[in-house]
């Protein structure tokens, strides 16, 4: 799903390219809202512990440039 950020101030929506249909678009401006494109936005690392099975399980947002190798 494409991410977007509402910005508080200066008072913007920022989307990642190719996250939102020009139809979208259209109807965010149509509404007053003043939309930036950017990209990438956000990037996320989690680790996850299965005590059960005594497994560490790792993984990285596929957008951004982290690697869960060595997990």
């Amino acid at each position: 799903a494409a991410r977007v950020h509402p910005q508080w101030y200066p008072r913007k929506l920022y989307y990642e390219t190719y996250g939102l249909s020009p139809d979208t678009l259209a109807e965010l401006r149509r509404r007053g809202q003043v939309v930036q494109e950017r990209s990438p936005m956000g990037n996320a690392q989690i680790i996850v512990r299965d005590r059960e099975h005594a497994l560490w399980t790792g993984a990285s947002d596929p957008r951004g440039m982290g690697s869960a190798e060595g997990f």
